[in-house]
């Protein structure tokens, strides 16, 4: 297991990349598929205004939760053309801290340890997620598995990013750079490596 923790230490939130094999070894095989769309690159000094989880159970969804957020700060011109999420749209969106129980009521993942992440590029997303946690106020461990390292170890392609790897299994992704769209690309290219 490798051991990658929240950037700075004594923090209440820390999260660990897993291995495509601790997931196989699950029956059934559960993980929740995670994209969080931001106010920038930091995750200390930036904000998520995104976030989608989807729960996959043996490659098949189960719940699904999605919600803008209000970074309580102006989102910045050059990030809005990437991801098109404007302060308009996030002003009556909920903080994160109500964010996070909305989604916990849905899924209940907050106090489940065997709970396992799906993102690409996971540790950006991960980082965001402790950060606003941390904020919140909780303490726990996360556990995740990142699907750009997983497709560098297995597949042969150009480059690596979301949508090439998409490609590669045939998976369409009708809106890259919103959460919805990339965290369920995600959860599908992840099945798809399972089953290499």
């Amino acid at each position: 297991m490798t051991y990658t923790y929240a950037p700075y230490p004594k923090y209440p939130v820390r999260y660990y990349r897993q291995t495509i094999y601790d997931l196989q070894r699950r029956d059934p095989i559960r993980y929740i598929a995670l994209d969080v769309e931001t106010t920038g690159l930091s995750c200390f000094d930036d904000r998520i205004v995104e976030l989608s989880a989807i729960l996959f159970e043996n490659g098949e969804i189960k719940a699904e939760f999605t919600s803008l957020v209000n970074p309580g700060c102006a989102i910045p011109q050059r990030v809005i053309e990437i991801h098109g999420i404007n302060d308009d749209m996030v002003k009556d969106a909920p903080d994160g801290s109500i964010m996070l129980k909305q989604w916990n009521e849905k899924m209940h993942w907050i106090d489940d340890p065997t709970m396992i992440f799906v993102a690409h590029n996971a540790k950006f997303d991960m980082s965001f997620l402790a950060q606003t946690m941390q904020r919140c106020g909780y303490e726990c461990e996360l556990n995740y598995v990142d699907t750009l390292s997983v497709s560098k170890k297995f597949l042969n392609l150009p480059d690596y990013k979301l949508n090439t790897v998409a490609s590669h299994f045939n998976i369409h992704n009708p809106h890259a750079h919103r959460a919805y769209a990339d965290a369920l690309t995600c959860g599908k290219i992840m099945w798809k490596l399972i089953q290499e």
